[in-house]
């Protein structure tokens, strides 16, 4: 079984990075808003990039855009592309080719996310954005998370597992800075980094694939068009931006996430842990073409301010998350 998995993870996953990416930003965008896309793509064999959410969509990290590795936390998974698949030559490398790589983010994990996953990272505009429409503070430092993702294919009989350790911090005006490591049978397979807006949608992201020498560029938001934070106390909540790979400003694509505010429960009904009210949140994914890709159904945590991702769907997975220890100063 594992190694039938293991067949099938190289071989979806170099189908995505040989030459089937996604004419605009491709897989990498995902979920913690992440995680949920990636996972499921990998595992049923798509062969195109996951649609907007970690990577979306664990790039829109986590579809903890956190399984396709956190759609929210969470999009998205094994994100690995593993031995035998090798991308053909090119006279240039490809525009979602960076320049960092994995050994250095590896080294000084902490570091590298601070500098690049920080407000000030963001253009003026998108910060200010932010910042002026959202003036209320999270409830928490730190928060770190352990939880599964189980990954349920549409028609099917297959299921997947994974685990998640996500670790955010809050960098104020409900801007949160997420890492999400997503592991298979004890072995750590990706990082999914980003710089959130109350883990809804990404501000910045970057699923960074353990097996691979360069880490992807990061993927930006570099206008917003509508936003409706959530202290303004809607039941409805609407995000349009643009987003574009960090450095390449003529390859933005238009996206837009429409979410709907709902019912209180206990959040204890999700981890002993967690202290307070939380409320039904669920979200709609929608491409540049006004299609909607994927749906993630949260726990909006109202004690701390962030959006718990608990399952996301697409037309072929299924994946829901869960929240096996819960941490927070």
């Amino acid at each position: 079984m594992v190694a039938s998995f293991s067949q099938r993870l190289s071989q979806n996953l170099c189908r995505a990075a040989c030459g089937h990416f996604d004419r605009r930003l491709g897989w990498q965008r995902a979920f913690i808003g992440n995680i949920g896309e990636l996972v499921s793509v990998v595992w049923n064999g798509r062969s195109h990039a996951p649609t907007p959410a970690f990577l979306h969509r664990v790039h829109r990290g986590s579809d903890m855009r956190q399984g396709k590795i956190v759609g929210g936390v969470f999009t998205a998974t094994a994100a690995v592309l593993l031995a035998g698949c090798v991308p053909p030559s090119a006279v240039r490398p490809p525009v979602t080719q960076g320049q960092t790589t994995v050994k250095s983010i590896m080294q000084d994990t902490d570091g590298y996310v601070s500098r690049e996953f920080s407000p000030y990272e963001l253009s003026a505009e998108v910060r200010n954005d932010v910042v002026n429409m959202d003036a209320s503070p999270a409830g928490f430092g730190r928060i770190v998370v352990e939880g599964q993702t189980i990954n349920k294919k549409i028609g099917g009989t297959d299921v997947s597992q994974f685990d998640y350790h996500w670790v955010v911090e809050n960098q104020g005006n409900g801007m949160m800075r997420s890492v999400v490591t997503m592991s298979a049978n004890g072995i750590p397979v990706n990082l999914a980094l980003n710089l959130n807006y109350r883990n809804i949608f990404n501000l910045r992201s970057q699923l960074v694939r353990l097996d691979q020498t360069y880490a992807p560029r990061i993927i930006e938001t570099n206008a917003i068009s509508h936003f409706d934070a959530v202290s303004s106390g809607r039941n409805q909540l609407d995000y349009e931006f643009t987003e574009t790979y960090e450095g390449q400003p003529r390859g933005s694509v238009d996206s837009q996430t429409k979410c709907t505010m709902g019912a209180a429960f206990s959040a204890a009904d999700l981890n002993p842990k967690i202290a307070g009210s939380a409320r039904s949140l669920d979200c709609d994914f929608i491409n540049r073409n006004g299609v909607t890709t994927s749906r993630s159904h949260y726990a909006y945590l109202d004690k701390y301010g962030i959006a718990m991702l608990l399952d996301r769907e697409n037309a072929t997975a299924h994946i829901t998350f869960k929240v096996t220890d819960f941490t927070v100063n």
